[in-house]
Formats: C-alpha cells, structure tokens, sequence
C-alpha cells in the first residue's frame, strides 16, 4: 500500500528523515503536486466528473484543486468508493465514542482532565540557561561579516563548509494551564515519560509555546513555508420534529464553490478541447489571499457570454471588473453570502438510531459549518500564515453573531424549505482552528511528522495525514505512538514489529463491565418488514410457518428464487 509507505517513512530518524523520495511511491509522488493535473490528464472530456471528483476529494476545505495536494484527495475518493457498506455513525453520537475511549484510558491508569483552558507547554530549563541560550542565538544572527582578503578566500569557504554547533533544545515536560496550574511530567529522562500533542502544529508551536523558547530553538523544519486553513464556525439548530416528519435524513449536504464547473474551451482549428480552472466562477469573496481583489459587475452576464464562446469554439476575454473602490492589491473582505459560500449541513439526530429514546420523538437537531467572516477571524500574513480571533466581548451577543445566524437560516431554509417555521433555537460556536491546509507543501515538509527536534515532544493527529477524517486521525494517534517506542516503517514492513503487534502480545483486554458495554440507552429496533422481497411461498404447502421452518425455508426453491438464481 503506497500512501501507508508514505505515512510510515516519517517514523525515519535522522536528518532525511519524514520525506524521502525513492522515485517508486506513486501516493508520494501525488503528495507533491496539485490535484488539477490529475483531473485535467484523466478527466480532460468530462467537464462535470472533473467538478464531481474534485468535490469528493477535498469537501472538508474550501480550496480549488489547482492549490490541492493529490495525496488527501486520492484517500478521500478511496475512502468514499472502496468501503461497500458506506460511512459509518457511532451509536449516541461522538460523544459514547468518547466514553468508550475515556473507560479504557481509566481502567490502564489515565487520568482525563477536561473543561480547561491551555496554556504554554513546559520545558525543562531554567530562565537563566534559557537566557543565555537566546543571547547566543542571537549574538550569532546579527554578528557582522568581516571583510577579509583575497589571500584568505580558501579559508573563508573552509569555515563556511563546517557546520555551526546548534543548540540542543530542552526537554519538554508538560504543560500549564491558563489558570496557572502546571501539569509536569517527571524530570528523568529514563522513564520514558512524554508528551503527545494532538493540538496540531500551528496550536502547538504557535499558540502554546513559549515565545523564547519558540525563537531560540526553532520550529520543525519547513513549518514556515505553510499555511493554516480558514478557521470554521458552526451554529446548532433545534429543530420541532423528527427526522421523519420533517424530511431529513443523515446525508451531509455540501456547498463548494472551489469545485464548480470548469468552463472549457475548444480550439476553432484543430478541435482540441483546453481544461478550464474549476472554481474559477467562485464566489469573489471567497478567492484565496495571494489574488488580487476582483469585484464582478453582473456574473451572470459574464457567465452567459463565456458559455456562448464556449459554443462557439472559441473563449472570449473575460470583461475586466470594476476595481475602484477597493485598494489596489488588498485582499478581498471574506464574508457568508447565502447560495454562494461553503457551507456543510448535517442531521446528526438523523445518523444516531438512540436519539430519539435519549431525547424523545419531538425534537431533532442541524449543525451547519461554515467559514467564518473577516468579523471573526483575522489572516496574519506571516510565517507561517495563520489566523486569528477577532476579541469581542459578548460573543453571542454581537451584531455580527446576530447578523449571520440569520444569514445561515436563510440559506437552511432555502436548501431545505421543510424546515420553515420549524427551527425552535440557534446557537453560535467558535471559531474552531483545523490545521495546516491541504497544499503539496505540506506533505513535502520534512518537520511534520511525529517526531520534534524537542526531546519529549511528539505530535500526532490528521495534521500528520489527511485533515477532516477520523480515520486519518487515527494513524496519526498510531504514527506517534510508534513513534514514541522508537520503530520505523522498516520494522512494521519488515519485522512485523509496531505498537499494535505489542499490544496483541503483552497487553491483555480491559475487563467488560456490564454497565461500561453501552455508552448511551439504547434498544435496537429490528425492523417488522424485511426490505427485501420474500421468497414467494406456495400456498398448496401445508407445512405450518414456524421459527424453525420460516418461509423459503423449503429444500424446493420456488419459482421466484429459481428465477433471482438465473
């Protein structure tokens, strides 16, 4: 397996360590290029499947393909065809997940401490070593170059081959909370104590670490040249209803407008068909930071005179918008625009068969995930790009809060109008940071992979893998805690020897409790009708139906199982 291959070489130690390119991984050669090459190459004559494909393979993020590395979108696509039974939905929601998960950790010894906040991880040094630390590094940045003669040039490229000492970085033992308590790990390195981050790189080395120690030390290698993706905000809606009466069902609902339609063009001369940009017709608020500001005079005029050169066989110049009031080069403002903006929709009282017993057989629930607004959230154009909470005191309370809670409302209604008069409440949560974003340049970053130049830090989660997927969470659980015991992906290929083998091994199975089997209450319902047809039965058969002789049951087919046979 070629992407398991990938993954498992940022187990690799040294300095070639996390990507090493051995010219024989196709998932790793995709890793390091843009979906749209893919696309365009494959698709070239299918202009909807070209849409259709991007869609499915980046719906999480709201980024075109000509910017998507081809690593996530081929897991994704594989994710959603390869499994025959479909996606599937923890009984009780993520929430018995949780249960299930904090039960184990219990029962082998862990403690669970939640409804915190955060604060800075802690390192095993002193502030006079740190200080000093920080004067050499710094001592050694701004130290001026002396002018030498050419008598002493071989000298000079002498000195510049050898390497400069680096500065060992501390140990990291814990972490402090926003409250001032500090949750530290022993100081012997010999115990094997450490710590695993599943906040991501940008929380972790950005948010949570100490600025002294975060500039004297450094950042994983290739950090820098990253990006975070747009934080997301979500509004909960209650609902007056169940999902029968109200229509819905457990099928997420997805607006991307990174993923429209590509409007091709054909070469009058040779017939030659040229792939089109999919999400070219994006919505101008949402183009990404690095293009200049563009303000649409009518988009449906310039769409119909795009589509009539199409026809023609020839593209027209597309009509130059009108750029006087905004600024030359600024970005443009980022705001939700209902039928126009990413939006996902989902049901989760719809997916969860214990809802209804938990909550009773009135009510339902909707949460709708969108981007959230420049009067959210604010883009730091720096290294990395990250983004940043706007303060506002009051959230809830704000007009900006109020005012697009009614804008997503409009839009639910207009995608499920049976929702009318039917919403009981709404809710604002966020905004929630998801990562790094799916570019070629994260996957061709040599730092991101589990393991950190400090010693007693290692990272894991989908920032590892494929954001947006619990499953890729998951490896990334499995990547760190391999991690953690030192093997590589040549043991686990080679040896059969991972963290998995050693617990089959060693680690027997906490004890099941009756009361710790179910998460949440609930009594599954088997259905009074089969969804299948019956077997027809004869009725000339005078044998009685019984649970030992159930219809069909007969060693004579009957006529319509002879013909489902043939």
């Amino acid at each position: 397996n070629f992407s398991s291959k990938f993954y498992q070489s940022k187990l690799k130690e040294g300095k070639k360590a996390a990507v090493v390119r051995d010219g024989e991984n196709q998932y790793e050669d995709s890793a390091y290029r843009h979906v749209s090459t893919f696309l365009d190459a494959l698709l070239s004559d299918h202009v909807h499947i070209r849409s259709l494909m991007a869609g499915i393979g980046m719906r999480g993020e709201n980024i075109k393909p000509n910017e998507t590395s081809c690593a996530p979108h081929i897991s994704n696509i594989g994710g959603v065809f390869c499994d025959e039974e479909g996606m599937h939905y923890p009984v009780g929601g993520p929430r018995s997940l949780c249960h299930a998960l904090a039960s184990v950790i219990e029962q082998c010894g862990g403690r669970i401490i939640s409804g915190v906040k955060l604060g800075d991880f802690l390192f095993d040094i002193t502030e006079k070593d740190l200080a000093n630390d920080a004067k050499s590094v710094a001592s050694a940045a701004v130290a001026p170059v002396e002018q030498e003669s050419k008598d002493n040039d071989e000298k000079k490229e002498e000195k510049a081959k050898a390497p400069e000492p680096e500065i060992a970085p501390p140990r990291c033992i814990g972490i402090k909370l926003a409250s001032g308590k500090e949750l530290a790990l022993s100081r012997n390195e010999d115990d094997g104590s450490v710590v695993v981050s599943m906040l991501g790189f940008i929380n972790t080395f950005i948010r949570h670490f100490p600025s002294l120690v975060r500039s004297t030390y450094g950042v994983p290698v290739g950090l820098p040249a990253l990006k975070e993706r747009r934080p997301l905000l979500t509004i909960l809606v209650g609902l007056n209803g169940n999902a029968e009466s109200l229509n819905i069902t457990g099928a997420d609902y997805y607006r991307l407008p990174a993923c429209s339609v590509a409007l091709d063009s054909i070469d009058e001369g040779t017939g030659e068909r040229k792939c089109g940009e999919v999400g070219l017709k994006q919505y101008p608020t949402q183009s990404p930071p690095s293009q200049k500001p563009v303000v649409a005079q009518d988009e449906s005029q310039i769409v119909e005179k795009e589509e009539a050169a199409l026809v023609r066989g020839k593209r027209e110049k597309r009509a130059k918008p009108d750029n006087s009031e905004t600024e030359e080069g600024r970005r443009p403002p980022v705001r939700f625009v209902p039928g126009k903006s990413w939006i996902k929709i989902s049901f989760p009282s719809a997916k969860d068969p214990s809802f209804e017993e938990r909550h009773g057989s009135d009510k339902s629930t909707c949460v709708v995930t969108v981007e959230a607004p420049d009067e959210f959230v604010t883009l730091f154009e720096i290294k990395p790009q990250i983004y940043s909470q706007v303060e506002q005191k009051k959230f809830q309370e704000s007009d900006a809060a109020r005012d697009l809670i009614n804008l997503v409302k409009k839009d639910l209604i207009d995608v499920f109008p049976q929702l009318e008069d039917k919403i009981d409440g709404t809710m604002l949560r966020g905004p929630f940071f998801r990562g790094l974003s799916h570019n070629p340049e994260r996957y061709a970053a040599r730092g991101i992979r589990p393991a950190t130049k400090y010693p007693g830090l290692y990272m894991g989660g989908s920032d590892i893998t494929v954001g947006d997927s619990f499953s890729g969470a998951m490896v990334g659980a499995w990547l760190a805690a391999n991690a953690v015991m030192d093997y590589t992906g040549f043991q686990r290929n080679f040896v059969g020897r991972s963290i998995t083998g050693d617990l089959e091994k060693v680690v027997k199975p906490p004890k099941k409790r009756k009361e710790e089997s179910i998460a949440v209450p609930f009594t599954q319902k088997i259905p009074e009708e089969d969804p299948l047809p019956s077997p027809a039965i004869d009725s000339s058969n005078d044998e009685s139906i019984t649970p030992e002789n159930p219809p069909g049951s007969s060693d004579k087919p009957s006529q319509d199982e002879q013909t489902e046979s043939t």
